[in-house]
């Protein structure tokens, strides 16, 4: 997967933050702040579809609908109840918000 989301790199490898006149306020040199770090830059989309494309065959998706109540029970087992009153169990859940 780690070769997926490499090539989907944004090659953003800088960037910097001005004031009204301008004038630099901060810059970042992002190869120098994360010097001996493997980093990726990509975008929300492009992770998303790496993600779902990694585990679309063993993940349960939801799309259009949200978790309004999420509980655990003493045996470990997570209960969502979503957005379109469908109630289910799972190991594990993990949640994502759109902009």
């Amino acid at each position: 997967m780690l070769t997926d989301l490499k090539a989907q790199d944004s090659d953003i490898n800088a960037s910097s933050y001005h004031d009204a006149k301008g004038s630099t306020l901060l810059h970042l040199d992002y190869p120098y702040l994360l010097s001996g770090v493997d980093f990726v830059q990509i975008t929300r989309d492009a992770l998303e579809n790496v993600l779902y494309d990694h585990a679309k065959d063993q993940a349960d998706y939801r799309f259009s609908v949200g978790a309004q109540k999420i509980t655990k029970n003493d045996s470990g087992v997570v209960q969502v109840e979503f957005t379109d009153g469908k109630e289910e169990e799972f190991d594990v859940v993990i949640g994502t918000d759109e902009l």
